[in-house]
């Protein structure tokens, strides 16, 4: 979406960088991620899954609801 990605404010989001690191615990990839959430109905692409992970994009609550689901956790699992 026009204006979610901020070139000033290198870090848009504080949950992004925590998400990856628990995929990549995981096992699991970025492209499996971005997949099930398609089939949930979000047509996330690549390049915006990835800034959501860096941290550079804008992270709605629904969405991080979303990607918790797909991971199979919880908000409090993000403390």
């Amino acid at each position: 979406m026009p204006g979610r990605i901020s070139p000033e404010k290198p870090t848009r989001n504080t949950f992004g960088p925590k998400l990856k690191e628990i995929r990549l615990s995981k096992g699991v990839t970025a492209t499996f991620i971005i997949r099930k959430l398609q089939r949930q109905g979000w047509s996330v692409s690549n390049y915006t899954y990835t800034q959501i992970e860096a941290g550079r994009r804008i992270l709605g609550d629904t969405e991080l609801l979303m990607i918790l689901s797909v991971l199979g956790l919880r908000l409090r699992d993000l403390e």
